[in-house]
This record gives structure tokens, sequence and C-alpha cells, in this order.
């Protein structure tokens, strides 16, 4: 037997609702699956296949990390923690398994897509990952209205996700807490997004070359590697990233439209 406290079983019914929630949808995945390893598989039906991959690997970002974090419970049970173990494996294991099979048609999917929603669910995903770092303060500032974009969410996701990852590790030596702020803002006819950290900042010499292909500067230049990937996925959604600034204090990051781009 064990006990739970009141946030473990708001967890708990998180992760039952999951599981009667997504479980048609992960047996369409399997279905699916099946499908498309027996048939010779055109484009429609990777397209088909991807959205649908896509879309549960979104909607299980913040309950399974959710899971994760009851999943750390000492008061919970062996045979509980086992259980919830390997429901989470399969889970992510079916995903990951489509997200492999058709990676490149599935980063050529782009749809209208609440900005707002999609900032707000990474904050939340983030928030409860660091859960357990005390040092770590992520906050989110979003308008009142809604800001819509075409893009590809999956690819957005991981990139804002990286990005911030980026920003937690940048954590100045001097400072007792890292503050990460994301804010989605209206600019003239679109958007801008900054993301602001208060971490040890970029060296001057490496505020452009970091966004370029084969540049590796390590975690102690602050924000490591990744950048120029960041950099070629969002310039497909006809968007930049740029360093706004960044010194002593930190640094801001902002991803903006690109004025010549005809975003559908």
């Amino acid at each position: 037997e064990f006990l739970l406290r009141s946030p473990q079983i708001g967890f708990l019914i998180e992760g039952v609702l999951l599981s009667l929630g997504l479980a048609y949808r992960i047996n369409l995945l399997e279905t699916a699956k099946i499908k498309a390893e027996k048939e010779a598989i055109d484009n429609r039906i990777y397209k088909d296949l991807s959205k649908l991959s896509n879309q549960v690997s979104h909607d299980l970002q913040s309950p399974l990390a959710a899971l994760h974090v009851l999943g750390k419970d000492q008061n919970l049970s062996m045979d509980f923690k086992s259980m919830l173990q390997s429901t989470i494996d399969r889970i992510t294991s079916i995903v990951s398994d489509l997200k492999i099979k058709s990676p490149e048609i599935s980063n050529e999917i782009y749809e209208p897509t609440n900005l707002n929603k999609v900032v707000d669910e990474i904050i939340h995903e983030k928030s409860l990952e660091f859960s357990n770092r005390p040092d770590v303060k992520i906050k989110v500032s979003l308008p009142f209205f809604t800001l819509t974009y075409s893009i590809n969410r999956s690819s957005f996701h991981r990139i804002l996700s990286n990005v911030i990852n980026n920003a937690i590790e940048a954590k100045s030596s001097t400072r007792d807490v890292i503050e990460v702020s994301v804010q989605l803002q209206k600019s003239e006819e679109t958007f801008r997004l900054l993301i602001t950290d208060n971490g040890v900042g970029i060296k001057p010499e490496l505020r452009e070359e970091i966004f370029r292909e084969g540049s590796s500067f390590g975690k102690e230049d602050g924000h490591g590697l990744g950048l120029y990937h960041a950099h070629k996925t969002l310039s497909k959604m006809g968007l930049n990233i740029r360093i706004l600034e960044s010194n002593e204090s930190g640094t801001v990051f902002e991803i903006t439209p690109d004025k010549s781009h005809k975003n559908q």
C-alpha cells in the first residue's frame, strides 16, 4: 500500500485520463504503423501518419512529464512505479518509432498554429522538467489576444525547448538562480518571441559564428550547440532567430517572421 498526497492525486488522475483519453489514438498509431510496414507507402499515407504521430506526441508532453515527477515519489510502491514506467516507456516508444520512420515528411508539415498555446505548453513542460531545481526560475508572458502563424509544431516545440535548456545551462557561477523569461509579443503586423536569461552571456566574436554550420563552442561560452540547426529549421518556416543582445547580465534571443516570407 502507499499514500498519495493531494498533488500526487492530481498527477495520478492526469495519468489515468491520459491512458483513457489517448488509448484510442495509440491503437490507431499501432494499426497505422503495421499498415505502413506492409504497404508501399506513398506521400499521402506518410503525411497522415506523421500528422497523427505529431499530434499524439504533442498531447503526451505535459502528462508524461507529470507522470515522470510522480514516479520519483519515494512513497510509491515499487510495483506501482514499475507499472507506471512500463506505460510511459510503451507510449514513448510508439511515438518515437513513428517519428524515426517518417522524419522528412513530418518536417514538411506546416499548419496555422496558436502560438500562445504552444509557448504556454512548452513553458509548462519545462517547469515540470525542472521542478526539482530550486535554482531555476522560468517565466512566461503572453498577449491577451491570439497570435497565429503557420509552423511545423513539432520542430518549433523542439527548438524552443532546446533554446530554454541552453539558457539554463548558461548559468553564471556568480548567481544563485538562473532566470529564463519567454515573452510572446505582437510586433507590427506579426509577432516576436523573446527568450531572455541572466546567464554568462555570449562573447561578441561568437555571436555570428554560433549560427553557422560546424560551429561548436561548448557550455563554457553559454548556449552551447544546436543553434545552426535551429536557424536552418526556423528559416524553412519563414522565421529568423538572432541574438538581440548579450553581455555579462545575460542574453536575449529573438525569433521573428521573415518579412519576405509569405506565411500561409
